[in-house]
């Protein structure tokens, strides 16, 4: 079985706040070059990550979001499979897919 959920657009300016100290904790954690380069903008003082956050193109930002779903996708099929099973559905989560409209 298959089921899709459509978000509807997402306010970068409001998760930048929500998203930094994850993506400054995974990619302080990650061997990936392109995340560590990240990691020590993302420790920069003051509003300075928040603007550069910003200033990421949509593509880019759309990115991030994917890396972030994908890394903790064993978190959020736990909690998508406590929510079916709170609606008494017994069933399991098999896979999650980011896809974004173009």
């Amino acid at each position: 079985m298959k089921i899709t959920i459509d978000m509807e657009e997402l306010n970068y300016d409001e998760l930048i706040d929500a998203l930094l100290p994850i993506l400054k904790k995974q990619a302080e954690e990650s061997g990936n070059l392109g995340l560590k380069t990240l990691s020590g903008i993302l420790n920069m003082p003051g509003d300075i990550p928040k603007k550069m956050l910003g200033a990421l193109s949509q593509e880019k930002k759309n990115e991030i979001l994917e890396y972030l779903i994908v890394h903790n996708k064993e978190k959020i099929t736990e909690k998508l499979e406590e929510s079916l099973k709170k609606a008494g559905i017994s069933t399991g989560v098999k896979d999650i897919c980011v896809s974004f409209d173009k």
